[in-house]
């Protein structure tokens, strides 16, 4: 199946290792390659966030620099949830793509299609600019390590190696370069699978949208469009349901580890000089996780409010012209928009704008706790 639908995400997760391009499943030679390049990505990431777990426990005793080894291991850790939920998940992500190029879902004419064009440009500028936002903060990162950290013979990341630290220069160069990889693809995963949601979720705006102009086309004698709006309305909120099922484990852990990660950044701020290295990848980290947070709570709010303005879109029709078995069927659609579509992961953690206040809250006052414990 071509991927015409969100292929700029696509893209980004083929480079990942996480998506087969779909010319290379006719080669047995390409399918074999572009495996062992999964199982190669899959190898680094998980070896770094692996090696620092365990640096981690074995130096339990030195809190010197505790937060910052955590917060990084912590990235590293949901970049390896990411990749897991993208390969596991592989055929229900087909399946929704192929859904969106189906009845009722494909523009039915002109206008609809200048629609979804028009939400395509978006999640295709959503993509770009959240590339660009993320691997400004990564290129600087990496090249602040590179004069830091290079220099004086430091890896960029504490981690335990199975090899005595007094490494010869090849073996360091080799496992500087090996961190300073992973790291690189992790963000990429980071990146790939956010903006796959942000795309399905920039869809089911579309599909609202397309919704509404097929309301407007209502009429005594046109009973076969008022069908297609019932079933077209079903299929929307069917369609919003299966995308928070598929990656809500995914979510919830960001939205849970975030909220530790904030914690640990404010206070490991407070241990810097802020014209030092660590006090400007402290500030790159903390702005990516909470732009990450923030966006999943914009979208997740949209939907909301966009499944809502179904309601006032019934409303303005005619309803003067209608027969009172489609004003009876309006009426029931409209009850039905009383109950919007609800981001919800975990049958717990709303994923909205209040919910990103409470993480800011909730990770202020744990810092707070953490602080005035230090004092004591």
């Amino acid at each position: 199946m071509r991927m015409t639908i969100l292929a700029s995400s696509f893209m980004i997760l083929s480079i990942c290792g996480c998506w087969r391009p779909p010319s290379w499943s006719l080669s047995f030679y390409k399918r074999l390659a572009y495996n062992l390049y999964t199982i190669f990505v899959a190898f680094l990431v998980s070896s770094l966030s692996l090696s620092q777990a365990i640096g981690i426990l074995v130096n339990e005793d030195d809190s010197s620099d505790s937060s910052d080894d955590i917060y990084i291991f912590f990235a590293e850790l949901i970049s390896c949830f990411k990749m897991l939920s993208l390969v596991v998940n592989r055929n229900e992500i087909v399946n929704l793509i192929g859904t969106l190029m189906q009845e009722p879902y494909e523009p039915s004419d002109d206008v609809e299609t200048r629609i979804q064009v028009k939400f395509d440009k978006w999640s295709r500028l959503n993509t770009h600019c959240y590339v660009l936002l993320l691997s400004s903060s990564v290129a600087s990162f990496s090249s602040l390590s590179l004069v830091t950290n290079l220099t004086k013979r430091q890896l960029t990341f504490r981690a335990w190696l199975p090899f005595d630290n007094n490494m010869t220069t090849y073996v360091f160069y080799l496992t500087y370069f090996h961190q300073i990889l992973a790291f690189l693809i992790g963000a990429a995963l980071h990146v790939a699978l956010d903006c796959l949601i942000f795309g399905f979720l920039i869809h089911v705006c579309c599909q609202i949208k397309i919704l509404e102009n097929r309301l407007t086309k209502i009429t005594n004698e046109n009973k076969p469009a008022l069908k297609l709006c019932i079933r077209h309305h079903d299929c929307i909120y069917k369609f919003a349901n299966n995308v928070i099922k598929m990656f809500e484990f995914t979510i919830f852990i960001q939205f849970f580890i975030t909220t530790s990660t904030v914690c640990f950044t404010l206070y490991q701020l407070t241990k810097v000089s802020p014209i030092s290295f660590e006090c400007v990848k402290i500030l790159l980290y903390m702005c990516c996780v909470l732009i990450q947070v923030y966006l999943y709570c914009w979208y997740g709010s949209l939907i909301e409010t966009k499944s809502k303005e179904i309601s006032m879109t019934i409303f303005n029709i005619d309803w003067i012209t209608l027969s009172d078995d489609i004003r009876k069927t309006l009426l029931f659609m409209m009850k039905r928009t009383m109950k919007p579509i609800v981001f919800v992961v975990i049958r717990i953690l709303p994923v909205n704008l209040d919910s990103f206040v409470s993480v800011l809250k909730t990770s202020y006052s744990a810092y707070n706790i953490l602080q005035q414990t230090q004092e004591i």
